[in-house]
């Protein structure tokens, strides 16, 4: 999919990281308020799992085949047909 599309995902890439980045001051904040060893353990385990999850899902569920409508001859013979 990125063969046309690579500037659109690594804007929605850019976008989950800098919003990430504008959260995590916040969850830090709740999670470790005394900065005590055991919070901050709480809180590096929760993004562990939480990356161990995405991780998952992404080996889970994406391909490394191209889709048929990623070639380049295919989208320009939609753009065609459905101008027809």
């Amino acid at each position: 999919m990125s063969q046309q599309f690579s500037h659109f995902l690594m804007s929605c890439t850019m976008m989950i990281i800098t919003a990430m980045m504008l959260v995590m001051p916040l969850v830090v904040g709740l999670v470790a308020p005394s900065d005590t060893v055991t919070e901050w353990s709480y809180l590096f385990s929760g993004i562990a799992v939480c990356q161990l999850v995405t991780i998952l899902a992404f080996l889970a569920l994406c391909n490394s085949k191209p889709r048929r409508w990623t070639s380049v001859g295919n989208v320009l013979r939609v753009t065609v047909i459905e101008r027809l």
